[in-house]
């Protein structure tokens, strides 16, 4: 067999590590070195034993290999495991590696840099006040539409609900969870069809909270928030109690690492625009390191995932909720929120399918539909392509553009 690793490309690296946490392998540890890819950690070797079995077929792997420059070239630190473990420094490494921020990455410097301190809540048309801010993709577009709505037909409600949200004298933790319950309420008011969601979840919190106020505030998202608590050994917080553990995390990673590191702060002020945000407190930094390291990283190898469209024994249809909703989902609706249940792996997620006496305990049909929820919840990723099908026939396409609900 031969050993062909300058065939392994960054695709078979991502579908190695992808078959090794689908199917739960167990890796035979390095005593020495450990790559990190997307915030965990892998034995070298093994990483490039499947990467060349996805790349051909084979299996294999021959010490003719220096790890730290075959994974150099795919931006993966390879850490002395002798040494006393940094993964966070491994972030900012990476980091500096590739000269982020990226340039389609500069546009949120920009447009705080712009709209820091709004919306102005004491503007007379609120609307126009709200449609002038340009949030780009940090609040799903639907979530967009539905603040436009609010401010139009809920004016007093929402100017007082945003109120409630700035207002400082009320604790995060209290603001992050009665805010939802308030717009939902108001939204309800104008909105009855209850499949037609408010989308103000804690990522849009977060964007309009770092708007309001850059310098306490990060933006935030689900996906590398979960990542993160990996990295740090961290059992990831339920709905509503999220984002303030990401701002401690943040902070903590800002404390320790970014505030002293004169080089990262030059290297990212030197790409930013005269006009754009000064970020003393360097939130948004920590914020653009996480997103390029832990999910940007992965966003970069495109996948394709098929999504049914049809629910239960008498297979109802789901595609004309998916398509006005712009969604896709799948079913099992008894597991609940996902993101409250704290899922780790695929093994996780067969507990809940048998507490629920899914498939009357079939361990085969466990094992398989919960790998398929898994991914769902887990791996599907920004970027992404899914096919919503029936059967064999494709009724839609669309690309993933937001997080996991």
């Amino acid at each position: 067999m031969e050993f062909k690793p300058n065939e392994i490309t960054r695709e078979h690296i991502l579908a190695a590590v992808s078959k090794i946490e689908s199917e739960n392998t167990r890796l035979t540890a390095s005593k020495k070195w450990d790559v990190i890819i997307n915030g965990k950690h892998y034995p070298p070797r093994e990483i490039i034993r499947y990467a060349h079995e996805a790349m051909d077929g084979q299996n294999i792997y021959k010490s003719e290999i220096l790890y730290s420059e075959f994974f150099k070239k795919y931006g993966y630190p390879v850490v002395d495991k002798s040494l006393p473990s940094d993964p966070l420094q491994a972030l900012i490494n990476t980091y500096k590696s590739h000269r982020y921020p990226a340039d389609d990455e500069l546009y949120k410097w920009e447009i705080l840099g712009k709209f820091q301190g709004r919306p102005d809540l004491k503007a007379t048309d609120l609307l126009q006040e709200i449609k002038k801010i340009t949030y780009k993709n940090l609040i799903f577009h639907n979530g967009i539409s539905v603040i436009h709505r609010l401010a139009k037909e809920q004016t007093t409600k929402y100017r007082d609900i945003l109120s409630f949200l700035f207002n400082e004298e009320i604790s995060l933790e209290v603001r992050t969870k009665e805010f939802p319950i308030k717009v939902e309420n108001a939204y309800r008011e104008i909105e009855p069809n209850e499949k037609l969601k408010p989308h103000h979840d804690e990522r849009t919190i977060a964007t309009l909270l770092t708007f309001h106020n850059p310098q306490k505030y990060a933006l935030y998202k689900d996906s590398f928030y979960r990542k993160f608590c990996i990295l740090l050994n961290e059992p990831p917080q339920k709905k509503g109690e999220k984002y303030s553990h990401y701002l401690s995390l943040l902070q903590d990673f800002i404390d320790d690492y970014i505030s002293n590191d004169n080089e990262l702060i030059q290297m990212v002020t030197d790409k930013i625009a005269k006009d754009g945000y000064r970020d003393t407190s360097f939130t948004l930094l920590a914020q653009d390191i996480l997103y390029q390291t832990l999910d940007k990283n992965s966003e970069s190898n495109r996948r394709i995932w098929r999504i049914g469209t049809t629910e239960g024994e008498n297979n109802t249809s789901q595609w004309s909720a998916m398509h006005a909703g712009a969604h896709a989902s799948i079913g099992w609706r008894d597991l609940g929120d996902l993101s409250e249940k704290n899922i780790k792996s695929k093994g996780d997620v067969e507990i809940l399918l048998r507490q629920q006496n899914y498939y009357n305990g079939d361990n085969k049909v466990v094992s398989r539909k919960a790998g398929e929820i898994f991914d769902f919840y887990e791996k599907i990723s920004l970027g992404d392509v899914i096919l919503a099908q029936e059967g064999a026939l494709v009724l839609g396409i669309g690309t993933v553009e937001d997080d996991y609900e």
